[in-house]
């Protein structure tokens, strides 16, 4: 099952998201590299088994963050449609969605600028050959997760709901964390990474998710995947299985911050807890 809104899809839809069914080369292929470079840079991640090195880190990093400056981009060009979006409705409405429109796209075009910066960073480290500078966190399940993922984004707030940087102050250069949930060929793997630049943030980040026990860690997961990302992938089994309750919290979640401001979702979130993964380790690399 894929999650991936789009706004004109959730307005016509008065703010349903509704899963789709993809295959599972559709749901593990992001097609920003030429299938000649991808096989080469990746091969460590794609062809050998996933053993947690910092090589393999960096590139599940450097491949969601590729993934990132893509969207990032795209974003661009749609935050241009969101201001014509207010025509017919109330004039509350109408200043809400403006106000909306103004900051997404001052938001967007300081996360175009901060490409140049962050990008210049993985580079370095990707032509150099030395991944001595790349953190993660691994948590190590006993079978594939249910729900996977693939992103970067800025950690405003750990997982205990303090803050760790100010997203609001569009000077800042954000720090990054960039997560990847797979089956790593006999274990299933979600991985936390980020570079020696951004330990303050992500190292904070970190600890708050180290001291949530296995048995909540679980639906913390998924709720944060469901909170960050937007490429979100879900067994249909499992996704069955959560009923409508679990499943309405989560769309919620998916919604997020934009059917919030065109009122098409609740400005809280409803709970929700699900069964507990079976956890194999938990693991620090470089750090």
């Amino acid at each position: 099952m894929s999650f991936m809104p789009s706004l004109e899809g959730l307005i016509k839809h008065n703010g349903v998201l509704k899963p789709e069914r993809v295959g599972v080369r559709r749901a593990s292929t992001f097609s920003g590299f030429c299938s000649t470079h991808d096989d080469g840079l990746f091969a460590p991640i794609e062809k050998d088994a996933f053993v947690g090195s910092q090589e393999q880190c960096f590139l599940l990093a450097y491949r969601a963050y590729a993934r990132e400056i893509y969207t990032k981009r795209a974003a661009s060009e749609q935050a241009k449609l969101y201001k014509d979006l207010d025509r017919g409705r109330s004039p509350d409405r109408q200043i809400e969605i403006q106000a909306f429109a103004h900051l997404h796209g001052a938001g967007i075009d300081a996360a175009l600028r901060d490409i140049k910066i962050h990008k210049a960073r993985f580079d370095r480290c990707l032509t150099s050959g030395d991944y001595s500078s790349v953190r993660s966190y691994i948590i190590e399940l006993e079978g594939a997760p249910p729900v996977m993922c693939s992103g970067t984004y800025a950690p405003n707030v750990d997982f205990w709901g303090r803050q760790l940087q100010d997203m609001a102050d569009l000077a800042l250069v954000p720090e990054l964390m960039s997560v990847t949930s797979f089956f790593g060929g006999e274990k299933g793997q979600i991985v936390f990474s980020w570079m020696a630049e951004d330990d303050r943030c992500c190292t904070a980040l970190i600890k708050s998710l180290e001291q949530i026990n296995d048995d909540d860690l679980s639906s913390t997961l998924v709720a944060y995947f469901f909170d960050h990302f937007e490429n979100v992938f879900a067994s249909p089994s499992w996704w069955d299985g959560l009923g409508q309750s679990n499943q309405d919290a989560l769309i919620q979640r998916m919604i997020g911050e934009i059917g919030v401001a065109f009122g098409l979702v609740p400005p809280s979130k409803s709970p929700f807890k699900i069964a507990p993964w079976i956890i194999s380790r938990r693991y620090r690399v470089g750090f």
